[in-house]
């Protein structure tokens, strides 16, 4: 385990272990070498904590055990036992949940009986916890804005396979079992209107539109209706019929009543799909563009909660005349109106949840949206809470509360704040030094300043 001071440092990102029982789960590999034992129990005193948007408690202390939070009470004297650390200017909130991280699945044996005869892209059967996992490059550049957890998708397919929330450590080093910790496996039905790409054979060509992604999906989930139905006669009346086939592909959709998650190219995709799902009868969450704002009315009818990128286009070059003439009123008119889209969508009744999906500068983007009228209480609820609700998991992540899984981030409170909004996103917040998992992470920000501590500097909170 690597050791790390925090004391030197502007803010932390904390992620205590999931579970308890996590570290020595029955699929991890064995230890090489003793085992080193590090105290789990610690009290955070004198911190100023957002347990939810909106609220706000100075003086607060939070007593955090084997990875979970066990208490958190304003003025209260830290437990004898545990280890204490001073956060006196500093600002605690729940770690940010990123929920859309798409990342390579398996692909499918098209040799094993019951796939689908469309292997590349109708792959219900598949899960994204099946892969390698979140890149280290993606969780680290996570980690450095605060997310703490994140929403695995497969990134191909029409039917795309399950998707799961993960928590953002590392693989383990020569020390440790590498395992991903998983905070709820198999959350999504994954889908997308994808189209077969060059260099495809015969019927893996299929297909080249939009129109027939859509009848291809459709077809799979009506042979699904179909498999369901067999099965039942099967069931009923085992004598006197053949047995089924396999048919893995279709068993994953028949016996599935997750909800839909629908990655989206454009608008008019998200409403597309938006009707598919009320035909299919399962509720869905799209995963959107940033122009909704285009058919703004159409979305907030269709009552689909949205994963927001904050993807604003750059400004448009009108060096010369003739650069000026070759733009249309379109890409004008989305240059301008794109920052607006996050607070249109929340004055719409839309429920959304932020992502760093194709954005290459999420907070700069986020501020651009405060800008254009983005209330920092709605974004807040944004990035934690809202999607701990939309992935399942809002009993463990989202919120600074006992019972919850210590994912927390720790920022200092740095120039400007607005006073109506008690969240730490106005100030310039800086996430310097971080532990996941156990395991110790340090990022290069700015020094501002030791802050003291009651225990041994060369710690990591685990």
């Amino acid at each position: 385990m690597r050791l790390l001071s925090l004391a030197p440092f502007a803010g932390a990102l904390l992620l205590s272990s999931v579970a308890a029982p996590a570290a020595a789960a029955p699929q991890d590999a064995p230890l090489r070498g003793p085992r080193q034992e590090v105290p789990r129990w610690h009290a955070l005193v004198h911190a100023t904590v957002i347990p939810e948007p909106g609220v706000r408690l100075e003086d607060a202390t939070i007593v955090l055990r084997n990875g979970v939070i066990e208490s958190v009470e304003v003025g209260a004297a830290p437990p004898e036992g545990a280890r204490v650390w001073d956060y006196t200017g500093l600002v605690v909130h729940a770690g940010f949940i990123e929920p859309r991280l798409e990342v390579e699945a398996n692909e499918v044996d098209p040799e094993v009986s019951g796939r689908h005869w469309h292997t590349t892209m109708v792959v219900p059967e598949r899960s994204a916890l099946d892969g390698d996992g979140v890149p280290e490059r993606d969780a680290e550049r996570l980690r450095e804005l605060g997310f703490t957890a994140a929403l695995l998708v497969p990134d191909t397919g029409v039917l795309r396979g399950r998707a799961g929330v993960v928590a953002l450590g590392d693989g383990g080093d020569e020390s440790t079992a590498a395992a991903t910790e998983v905070i709820a496996a198999d959350v999504f039905d994954a889908m997308s209107f994808d189209r077969a790409g060059w260099g495809q054979e015969g019927a893996l060509r299929y297909p080249t539109s939009e129109m027939g992604a859509i009848a291809l999906a459709r077809q799979a989930f009506l042979d699904a209706d179909r498999r369901r139905q067999v099965l039942d006669a099967a069931a009923r009346a085992p004598e006197g019929s053949e047995p089924p086939q396999p048919a893995l592909a279709l068993d994953a959709l028949a016996g599935s009543e997750r909800p839909l998650y629908f990655v989206a190219r454009n608008e008019l995709q998200l409403l597309r799909a938006a009707r598919l799902a009320v035909e299919v009868g399962r509720p869905m969450v799209a995963a959107g563009t940033g122009t909704e704002f285009r058919r703004l009315d159409a979305v907030a009818a269709a009552g689909v909660p949205i994963v927001l990128p904050l993807a604003f286009p750059d400004a448009p070059d009108v060096s010369t005349i003739a650069e000026q003439e070759g733009l249309s009123l379109r890409e004008l008119a989305g240059w301008e109106q794109a920052p607006t889209n996050p607070r249109r969508l929340v004055e719409a009744g839309v429920e959304i949840a932020l992502t760093t999906a194709n954005s290459d500068d999420f907070m700069d983007h986020l501020h651009a949206a405060f800008e254009h009228g983005l209330a920092e209480r709605d974004a807040l609820a944004a990035l934690t809470t809202t999607p701990a609700r939309l992935l399942g998991v809002e009993g463990r992540l989202g919120r600074v509360a006992p019972g919850m899984l210590a994912h927390l981030v720790r920022t200092v409170e740095r120039g400007h704040r607005r006073a109506v909004d008690p969240v730490p996103l106005a100030a310039d917040p800086h996430v310097s030094d971080l532990a996941v998992l156990g395991e110790g992470f340090a990022l290069a920000h700015d020094e501002v300043g030791q802050h003291p501590r009651r225990d041994a500097p060369e710690a990591a909170l685990d």
